[in-house]
C-alpha cells in the first residue's frame, strides 16, 4: 500500500514541475495590492488620516504595487450622484489621487475634466428632474386625478418615467468617467 501513495505522491509532484512558475512580481503584486487598498479605504474613512505619510512608509520595493492597490479604491470612490455627501467623498478620492502621482501636470488636467464631469452631471440630473417636476405638476393641476388609485398610478408612471430618464443620462456619462479614469491609470 505504502508503493501506491508513493507512487501518487511521486505524481503529483511531476504534475507541480510542469506547473507554470509564479514570478516574484506576481507575488508582491498578490500580497500588497490588499494593502494598498486598506490604506486608500482608511484614507477615505478617516477624517484626518495622512495618505501621503502612510505611503512614506512603505518599503520601495513593493511600492508600485501599493499604490496600484491605493489607485484602485480611490477610482472605485469617484462615482456619478448629485447626493452633496457622495460628491464630497469624489474630491477627496480625487485629491488622494493628486497625492500619489508623480506627474501632477497631468493628473491635474485630467482630474480637472472629471470634476467638470461631475459637476455637469449634477447640473443636468437636477434640471431633468425640476422639469419632470414641473410636468407631473402641470399634469395633476391640469388633469388631477378622480381617486386615489388614480393619483398612485399617476406617480408610479411618473417615477417609471423619471428612472428611464436618469439612466439615460448615467449611461451617456458612464462612458465619459470610465474613459476619464482610464487615462488617469496611465499618468505615472
Amino acid at each position: 500500500m505504502s508503493g501506491k501513495i508513493k507512487s501518487a505522491l511521486e505524481k503529483a509532484l511531476e504534475r507541480a514541475d510542469t506547473m507554470p512558475q509564479v514570478s516574484k512580481e506576481s507575488i508582491d503584486s498578490i500580497e500588497n495590492l490588499p494593502k494598498g487598498r486598506a490604506i486608500a479605504g482608511n484614507y477615505m474613512n478617516e477624517e484626518d488620516f495622512d495618505l501621503v505619510k502612510a505611503l512614506s512608509e512603505v518599503p520601495s520595493e513593493v511600492k508600485k504595487h501599493i499604490l496600484l492597490g491605493v489607485q484602485e479604491v480611490l477610482l472605485a470612490n469617484i462615482v456619478l450622484t448629485g447626493e452633496d455627501h457622495v460628491i464630497e467623498n469624489d474630491h477627496k478620492a480625487m485629491e488622494g489621487i493628486m497625492s500619489i502621482k508623480e506627474d501632477k501636470p497631468s493628473a491635474g488636467v485630467i482630474l480637472s475634466e472629471l470634476d467638470n464631469l461631475l459637476k455637469y452631471y449634477q447640473q443636468v440630473t437636477t434640471q431633468a428632474m425640476e422639469k419632470y417636476k414641473k410636468e407631473y405638476e402641470e399634469k395633476t393641476r391640469n388633469n388631477p386625478p378622480q381617486n386615489e388609485q388614480e393619483a398612485t398610478a399617476e406617480r408610479a408612471e411618473y417615477q417609471k418615467e423619471w428612472v428611464k430618464t436618469i439612466r439615460q443620462i448615467d449611461h451617456q456619462f458612464q462612458a465619459r468617467l470610465s474613459d476619464l479614469k482610464a487615462r488617469i491609470k496611465q499618468v505615472d
